[in-house]
């Protein structure tokens, strides 16, 4: 596929995971279809922060002394996989003595409560 620019604030937001996978790791020993794990913090620093995702941006992740934030590219090629927390959907709350969990679930239906993705609303 053809290159595009990820967008800050649009297309990736601080707190998006991302699972690396270090494409030339020597030998390709490391066991998993993925190496490591951590989650986006933010454009690059100044003075080159640039609104798009790039090699600079902010990783916070496990290393060597626990939690550190590195540049995202920090150890040579890598192939990256983004992954977003869906957001938590709104739940309308029902009074004691109310019917049970169809009533919920409808409840929950009318105000575009929680579905599978792809299911129309």
């Amino acid at each position: 596929g053809e290159a595009v620019a990820l967008r800050w604030g649009v297309d990736v937001r601080p707190g998006d995971l991302v699972t690396i996978d270090y494409a030339d790791y020597p030998g390709q020993s490391l066991p998993r279809a993925w190496d490591h794990i951590g989650a986006l913090v933010g454009d690059a620093p100044p003075p080159s922060p640039d609104g798009v995702l790039s090699p600079g941006d902010t990783l916070r992740h496990m290393g060597a002394h626990g939690l550190e934030d590195t540049p995202l590219v920090h150890g040579g090629p890598m192939r990256i996989v983004l992954w977003r927390w869906r957001d938590a959907p709104s739940v309308t709350r029902v009074r004691a003595g109310a019917p049970g969990r169809g009533a919920w679930r409808a409840a929950l239906r009318r105000r575009g409560g929680p579905r599978p993705e792809g299911a129309s609303r």
